[in-house]
């Protein structure tokens, strides 16, 4: 088994665990407050670095680079699948996916927080839509924008549904979920840079200035 599998064997197995507990470890109380505020700051954290990519991966060698790559991705065929063109500006499928995500998110934290509004289905709702992204990273060979953009988008709004519903119906396994959500962020990174990375070992372009 390779690294990329076994990270999203642990992610899955993590939230298969995560369900487990929910149907059989009895609710308890915990700080919602303290819990969405994480989870918020986890999600501003994660627009800072999808915002700007490369900055804070580091996926490209700079000094090597005689321009800014568009949209944190060199220009190039090989990567074509990896960008989308808004206004005439390219941008990271996976990243806006992920910004747009974060905010959708917050708002959705702050909501709760004020008004208070859940349901058992939301939690349901999030495992399958996590299931789905984590399934899309490293086991479709749907190799789309508009997938990686959606994908993306789903991990964080599915994790957001999850949380509300943990935090209304099993607040005590809120600590449980933000180790999760930790480790989600890393196998979703570190998957994405071992592509790119091998995108790049494999060109058979020469003196390409972003290898």
């Amino acid at each position: 088994m390779n690294s990329n599998r076994l990270l999203s064997f642990l992610s899955l197995a993590g939230l298969l665990f995560l369900v487990l507990m929910y149907l059989w470890v009895p609710a308890a109380k915990t700080s919602k407050t303290l819990v969405l505020a994480v989870f918020i700051l986890v999600c501003v954290l994660g627009m800072m670095a999808a915002g700007y990519p490369h900055h804070c991966l580091r996926l490209l060698n700079r000094e090597r680079e005689k321009s800014e790559p568009s949209g944190h991705h060199p220009v190039c065929s090989e990567f074509e699948t990896h960008t989308f063109t808004l206004q005439g500006k390219r941008y990271c499928a996976g990243c806006s996916g992920l910004f747009l995500g974060g905010a959708l998110a917050i708002l959705w934290c702050l909501f709760y927080y004020l008004y208070g509004f859940s349901s058992p289905i939301l939690f349901w709702a999030g495992v399958l839509a996590v299931f789905l992204a984590l399934m899309q990273l490293n086991y479709s060979k749907i190799d789309r924008a508009p997938v990686k953009f959606l994908s993306n988008l789903v991990l964080v709004t599915g994790s957001v549904m999850i949380l509300v519903g943990i935090l209304e119906f099993k607040a005590n396994l809120s600590p449980y979920f933000l180790v999760l959500i930790g480790l989600w962020i890393y196998t979703r990174t570190t998957i994405s840079a071992r592509d790119h990375d091998l995108i790049c070992r494999q060109c058979s372009i020469p003196a390409c200035p972003y290898r």
